[in-house]
This record gives structure tokens, C-alpha cells and sequence, in this order.
């Protein structure tokens, strides 16, 4: 593998795409909180770049990436509050 090359498929550039790509990389149910989190937060850089490139789904994708970054803030914010109970 060259160094221009990535392992990771290219980016989804429509909202359509989005959303199968994140159903395929989202964690399973009794996945640990900070892979939630992760998963929220890499939907957020999804949807933001998703708001770039669909421009018939700009303002959607931005309204999923706030969701997404609002969840993933849930998340983080439990897990603190975890850890401070103990």
C-alpha cells in the first residue's frame, strides 16, 4: 500500500449514502458508551461533509450532524457523571 492510499472507503457525498454507510458502522447495543460516542461523533464530520457536497440535503445534514454531535455530548456527559458516582 502506497502512502496516498487509505484503507477506509471514500467519504458518502449524498445524504441517501450517509445513511447506509453509518447503519453499517454503528456499534451494537451493549457496546461500550465511549464507542457511542465515537460512532456520533464521526457521524457528525459525515453529515457536515454530507452538507457540502448534497446541496439538496444541505440544511438536513447540518440539522443531523447538530443531532449527532448533541448525542455524542449525552453520551460524554453520563459517562462524567459515571465516573464521578465511583
Amino acid at each position: 500500500m502506497t502512502e496516498t492510499e487509505s484503507t477506509e472507503p471514500d467519504p458518502p457525498r449524498m445524504l441517501a449514502e450517509a445513511g447506509e454507510v453509518l447503519w453499517r458502522m454503528r456499534p451494537n447495543e451493549q457496546a461500550p458508551l465511549t464507542e457511542w460516542v465515537a460512532y456520533y461523533q464521526k457521524s457528525a464530520v459525515i453529515y457536515d461533509g454530507i452538507a457540502e457536497t448534497d446541496q439538496h440535503h444541505h440544511h438536513e445534514a447540518l440539522y443531523m450532524a447538530g443531532q449527532a454531535r448533541q448525542r455524542a455530548g449525552e453520551i460524554e456527559t453520563r459517562i462524567r457523571e459515571t465516573r464521578q458516582h465511583h
